[in-house]
């Protein structure tokens, strides 16, 4: 330690004593020339928006029910009375049932919306046989419009959107669209197009009445020789189960259409609107309704397991 004499402290200026002092002595860096660091804005940017992504892609979690009653896929919904689930944000109702060799599943819905999206853009249902939300095995049912061209490419104006008497779709055009499926392997996949009626083990099912559209399907669980096309799933397991309609594509639609969507409305008895049709006051001629927003669901379904024997 350093001993200052009197006469040297008596020397000293009065800064230089106040240097001295306890309460002074701890030095801070000083801030001059130096750059303040900030948190990165754009990683905390990047989390942000992976979070948000995160809460808008949450999976349900759903239960398939045994199957206790026939049910006959007919697009009628008497055989699911007590087992359909409300999805409050897609407007629909939903039900899954199960036995040991088959997946049911039916889906209702009265808004006017996703009537015309599933029968105008067409349904995909989606299989991911681990439990997980990879597409791995779908069926597109109905084709929708985009569709519709396959079968004869060389005449655009049969394309056209058919025109019944009245405001109703016309028949011709009601069982074209229901006639086919495609069976899809990937999202990528185009689709391979068969018969409904040439369909073994697999039945499908759509029917539009008094405003309401059901639509049902049968699927075997596991793939076998008799069935070709399979969830390759057994009772018991978890699957995944999607439910979208394609992302709408006026300009493709159009196309497809020859060239526009005609007058004249697709409500009506026998069509698609039930109420009025679905471009409100006089159908779709005319004004075009709002776009449609893509009906999408992506769900983890515990299947039902085989009861045990009593």
């Amino acid at each position: 330690m350093i001993e200052l004499s009197n006469q040297h402290m008596h020397n000293m200026t009065t800064k230089e004593k106040s240097n001295l002092s306890p309460t002074n002595s701890r030095k801070f860096p000083s801030m001059a020339g130096k750059r303040t660091r900030f948190p990165n804005v754009f990683f905390l940017v990047l989390v942000l928006v992976c979070v948000l992504f995160q809460m808008g892609c949450t999976t349900l979690e759903l239960s398939s029910d045994w199957k206790a009653n026939e049910i006959t896929i007919d697009g009628l919904s008497d055989d699911w009375v007590g087992l359909m689930t409300f999805f409050a944000d897609e407007n629909i109702s939903v039900g899954l049932v199960n036995d040991e060799n088959f997946f049911y599943l039916c889906l209702i819905a009265d808004d006017m919306m996703i009537r015309g999206q599933i029968m105008m853009q067409g349904l995909e249902l989606w299989f991911d046989p681990q439990g997980g939300n990879e597409k791995t095995f779908g069926i597109r049912y109905p084709l929708g419009m985009r569709d519709r061209g396959d079968v004869d490419r060389e005449n655009p104006a049969e394309r056209r959107f058919p025109q019944g008497r009245g405001q109703g779709m016309s028949q011709d055009f009601m069982e074209e669209a229901l006639a086919d499926l495609k069976i899809l392997t990937s999202d990528k996949d185009p689709g391979t197009r068969i018969p409904v009626k040439e369909m073994k083990g697999i039945e499908v099912k759509v029917a539009v009445s008094s405003g309401m559209i059901v639509y049902e399907c049968k699927i075997p669980l596991a793939q076998t020789e008799e069935y070709t096309y399979a969830i390759r799933a057994n009772a018991g397991e978890t699957i995944g189960v999607g439910l979208e309609t394609p992302k709408f594509d006026m300009s493709s639609m159009r196309d497809r259409m020859g060239g526009g969507i005609p007058g004249g409305g697709m409500g009506g008895r026998g069509g698609m609107g039930g109420r009025g049709g679905m471009g409100g006051r006089g159908g779709m001629g005319g004004r075009m309704p709002q776009r449609p927003s893509q009906l999408k669901i992506w769900s983890v379904v515990k299947l039902a397991p085989i009861p045990a024997m009593e």
